[in-house]
This record gives structure tokens, C-alpha cells and sequence, in this order.
């Protein structure tokens, strides 16, 4: 990988630890699958919840990199909106 994709991948963990300062593990993958088709391997694990996941293809590194970031990021915020349920201790009468 060139310097300017170790560069993005960078970012892109830097701006996943602002969202989610929870989250304890941030991995981020680039492979070329076919000659000219590369794909990003996104995966954000939070802590009592399950892990986001995103994998994207692009032409090059860089649009598959911000495809599989905007997908990261509209799960993460779909979670963030979610209301939380809490649990209400039983109460005898």
C-alpha cells in the first residue's frame, strides 16, 4: 500500500474512535480482488453489542475506502438513534 492509503485508513480509525470512543477494536482491510476491483474490509467491535461491519468494492483503493466508511457510519448512527431499553427491577405488591 502507498503512503497516501496508510494515510486514509489513518483517518478513517481516528474519525471511528471520535463517533465511538466505546468502541475497543477499529480494523480496517484493503485487498485486490480482481486486477482493478479493490475491496475495503471494515469492522468496528462495541462492547455489548455486536460488531459493525461493512465490506465495499471499488475501481480503486480510495473510493472503496469511503464507500465501506459511509456504510460504517450510517450503522453506527442508525445505533446511536436507537432509543435504550432499560430494565425494571420486578416490584411485589
Amino acid at each position: 500500500m502507498t503512503d497516501e492509503i496508510v494515510e486514509e485508513v489513518q483517518k478513517i480509525k481516528e474519525h471511528l474512535k471520535e463517533l465511538a470512543p466505546e468502541a475497543t477494536d477499529v480494523k480496517i482491510k484493503i485487498n485486490e480482488k480482481k486486477p482493478g476491483i479493490f475491496e475495503s474490509k471494515i469492522r468496528v467491535n462495541l462492547p455489548r453489542k455486536k460488531s459493525l461491519l461493512a465490506f465495499k468494492r471499488g475501481l480503486d483503493p480510495y473510493s472503496s475506502l469511503l464507500k465501506g466508511h459511509q456504510a460504517i457510519l450510517k450503522q453506527l448512527f442508525k445505533r446511536k438513534a436507537k432509543p435504550k431499553r432499560y430494565k425494571f427491577p420486578m416490584v411485589a405488591a
